[in-house]
């Protein structure tokens, strides 16, 4: 067919076909992330159908296949069985969520972890700083942690339920971020499918992103993601995993039911899903009852759980247990050793002799009663705006009413307001959502009173939106 039958036809997208040179699929691509980023392609744009991209500019139907699959895996796009091919809506935008300093800013936007209580570690670290065998840790044996380290890494995770824990199957890396691009770089071909919450965490967006990993958002309600809409998803594309946040997704705060945990796991058993289980808010969790089991433990042969430390210790100390299935071993050891060749051992004897001596407790137990008084006092000055199953959350998140301005616009006037949070588009995977809504962390103020003065910032915000 030739380009001038096309001179009037009502395309979505109209790319300029003098600039193709070859690879024609990587230039049609690029193309793409242009007008994205222009501003000529909008988030949630539908694109022309393969067929009539491909006779509007003369190419092989393969040719404009490879470059929305290519787009794909770039994040530019995402595919909606039986419905088509659309712009994401954080195609060409960074939501990578990291400590910025403002002053006369009230920070509810970082996740932090109560920072006042990093003093509690000091005596871990004077001691440490005491050892005659320091030295002994300023090399580079012991890749994946030493002996003495995991022994106490295993004790740590024996308290959610890992009781047969084999050192050959538990790594020590570099944080719950770390332990996530090891997993996926390790695990997933570029181009793999992993199934995640439709709001999901802004920097595992990130990283699958770089991974060239396509995230498939699965809906869900106040017990987790659905377990049919899963099911689902087997059916109607390829899925090779799943990332879930059972303790609390960051940002909705859902932490999975017991009887949706049972259904989840089960699902991953019969499609062979890896499951990528990240449990960096579980500590918060410890004596609540009833006892919830880790999806991890409900399918050992097909997880890689994450414990992070920085949230029950110190955020400086990038430390995580990475416990793996034994058939995953060979794959995550060749990306543990690209990636870090070697995590750090210092850190790593901080936490173990924090969790030994059983300061780690007693640190654990102080970010507990902070995390109950934060959340009270969200509760009293934003009464009934966002109720949780329980107070031991480190953020909470605020339904937002119809608005036309943009997640970008509201952060903006919030930060003119004196305070700092995070719109959930920066957590959106697919489609534009209806559902609006703030995510405000309780737990990176300095005091309870710098957070009393950023909730009372934050509710005349919302009063006069």
């Amino acid at each position: 067919m030739s380009i001038n039958s096309f001179d009037s036809y009502p395309l979505t997208w109209r790319p300029d076909r003098r600039q193709l040179p070859r690879p024609v699929y990587v230039a049609l691509t690029k193309q793409l992330r242009r007008d994205i980023a222009t501003g000529v392609l909008l988030p949630g744009t539908k694109l022309p159908p393969q067929r009539e991209l491909a006779d509007f500019l003369e190419l092989n139907l393969s040719t404009v296949s490879k470059a929305y699959k290519l787009s794909e895996e770039q994040g530019l796009t995402y595919g909606v069985v039986g419905k088509g091919t659309f712009v994401a809506q954080n195609a060409t935008k960074s939501n990578i969520i990291a400590k910025t300093s403002s002053t006369g800013i009230i920070d509810l936007g970082l996740v932090s972890a109560f920072d006042s209580c990093n003093k509690m570690m000091l005596p871990v670290i004077r001691d440490v700083a005491a050892q005659k065998n320091l030295v002994e840790l300023l090399n580079y044996d012991d890749p994946t942690g030493m002996a003495t380290h995991k022994q106490a890494g295993a004790f740590y995770l024996r308290q959610f339920g890992f009781n047969n824990i084999t050192l050959r199957n538990l790594a020590i890396v570099s944080g719950g971020q770390n332990a996530v691009t090891v997993t996926l770089l390790g695990m997933f071909q570029p181009g793999a499918r992993i199934a995640v919450d439709f709001f999901t965490y802004a920097n595992f967006i990130e990283i699958a992103k770089m991974a060239r990993v396509k995230l498939v958002p699965i809906s869900g309600d106040r017990e987790g993601m659905r377990a049919d809409e899963l099911a689902a998803a087997c059916r109607s594309q390829e899925l090779a995993g799943i990332y879930l946040m059972p303790e609390g997704n960051n940002p909705t705060g859902v932490r999975i039911s017991g009887k949706r945990r049972a259904e989840l796991a089960a699902i991953i058993e019969r499609e062979q899903l890896i499951l990528i289980e990240d449990d960096y808010q579980g500590f918060l969790k410890l004596g609540l009852t009833p006892v919830l089991p880790k999806i991890s433990a409900l399918v050992p042969d097909r997880s890689v759980y994450i414990c992070s430390m920085t949230k029950p210790l110190a955020v400086g100390l990038r430390i995580a247990y990475l416990l793996f299935a034994e058939p995953f071993r060979a794959q995550l050891m060749g990306a543990l050793m690209n990636v870090n060749m070697k995590t750090s051992a210092i850190d790593s004897e901080f936490v173990a002799q924090a969790v030994i001596s059983g300061t780690a407790q007693h640190i654990i137990q102080s970010k507990i009663r902070l995390a109950e008084q934060s959340n009270a006092l969200f509760d009293r000055i934003l009464p009934g705006m966002a109720p949780v199953a329980d107070a031991r959350q480190l953020f909470r998140w605020l339904p937002l009413a119809s608005q036309t301005e943009s997640g970008r616009e509201f952060e903006q006037r919030g930060l003119r307001a004196g305070v700092r949070f995070y719109h959930s588009d920066r957590f959106l995977v697919g489609p534009a959502s209806k559902q609006k809504f703030i995510r405000v962390s309780l737990s990176s103020v300095r005091s309870l009173g710098e957070l009393e003065e950023g909730l009372l910032r934050l509710k005349e915000l919302l009063q006069q939106a």
